[in-house]
């Protein structure tokens, strides 16, 4: 860790309000070379307005306060003044061109030419280049990114964020893994161990606090717009990272405070409020596929359900289809207190 070095970037009284609602007051935070930040909240803590403000997608003048770069002070007006200072954002949402090869991605609008022709071959060779110091032999800079699982797509975003250019980099990661596997996360996260060790200064925004403990040397938590405290780890008088205090400083609870007294449903006495029982969604774009496939599952009185998965997996569709919103029709049988429901629509469901 770099805290005897000065911060590579600093926010002073940070402030950034969305029609008079507060969405950043008065932040202070320092991001150091060759140490990963990770940046924890709750949703609506401000984490997505604090980054969009480094990426330069908020752009001077839309907030007050003072962003400072090696101390100097800038005034991004856009996303290519932030990446022309070596600052990237992979979002949780990938922008990629599927229909284009991982090298085009890599190199998209800064093309390399010869007299106004694409240099196809140099762009390949250096992306190859980029890929093997990523310990990504494996991805073709030729294959087309649709072609890739969505853990390849983050090496991807990762390889065009540390193309050539500039010596000083600054990557900023949001919610990386919610769409990976586990060993997928995995391979993510020693990379970016690997890249804090080059120098890199690394902003990792994650609700997943063992991933925040294993990887952060510091952490700052926000809550209602307001830095609560920057934590560094291995600081003697600081706190430790303990996910108790953490999430303390996120609620502004105790940890004992935030949960009640859970209450589990006499399931043998009480009736379902929705049956679903062999609900299918086929694919619009392929009838072989089924999206959701014969799923069946009781929701009682007093019961939260979960519905977990990866990016894909089916979720959004399931609940989709049950509500009756978007374009696929699902099939099989639901019931609302007993009673059956056919052909569901949004206006129906309500």
């Amino acid at each position: 860790m770099n805290s005897s070095l000065e911060p590579i970037l600093s926010l002073r009284n940070l402030s950034k309000a969305y029609n008079g609602v507060p969405a950043l007051e008065l932040v202070d935070v320092d991001f150091f070379a060759g140490e990963i930040h990770a940046l924890c909240g709750e949703n609506g803590a401000g984490k997505s307005t604090l980054i969009k403000i480094l990426g330069g997608i908020l752009p001077a003048g839309s907030y007050q306060g003072k962003f400072l770069k090696s101390n100097r002070e800038v005034h991004f007006q856009g996303p290519r003044a932030a990446l022309d200072e070596g600052i990237s954002i992979i979002h949780q949402e990938l922008a990629l061109a599927l229909d284009c090869t991982v090298a085009e991605n890599v190199f998209l609008g800064m093309e390399p030419n010869f007299f106004g022709v694409l240099d196809s071959a140099s762009m390949q060779a250096k992306t190859a280049k980029i890929l093997a110091t990523l310990g990504q032999k494996e991805i073709s800079p030729e294959q087309k990114v649709s072609t890739l699982s969505v853990g390849k797509m983050q090496m991807v975003e990762i390889a065009r964020a540390l193309k050539p250019g500039k010596a000083e980099r600054i990557l900023i990661l949001d919610e990386p893994t919610s769409a990976l596997s586990s060993k997928e996360s995995e391979i993510l996260l020693e990379l970016l161990r690997d890249l804090k060790k080059q120098g890199l200064a690394i902003v990792y925004v994650s609700h997943k606090l063992e991933e925040v403990f294993s990887l952060a040397d510091r952490i700052t938590v926000l809550r209602n717009g307001r830095t609560m405290g920057t934590i560094l780890r291995g600081e003697e008088k600081s706190f430790n990272f303990d996910s108790d205090q953490i999430i303390s400083l996120m609620v502004g609870k105790k940890l004992a405070e935030i949960f009640p007294e859970k209450i589990i449903p006499d399931t043998k006495i009480t009736k379902p409020l929705l049956s679903v029982k062999n609900w299918t969604v086929p694919s619009l774009h392929n009838p072989d596929l089924n999206l959701v496939d014969r799923l069946t599952f009781k929701l009682y009185p007093g019961e939260i359900l979960g519905i977990a998965g990866l990016m894909g997996s089916g979720r959004t569709e399931l609940v989709e289809s049950l509500f009756g919103a978007g374009s696929l029709i699902g099939f099989g049988e639901i019931e609302i207190e007993e009673k059956v429901y056919h052909h569901p629509t949004p206006k129906k469901s309500i």
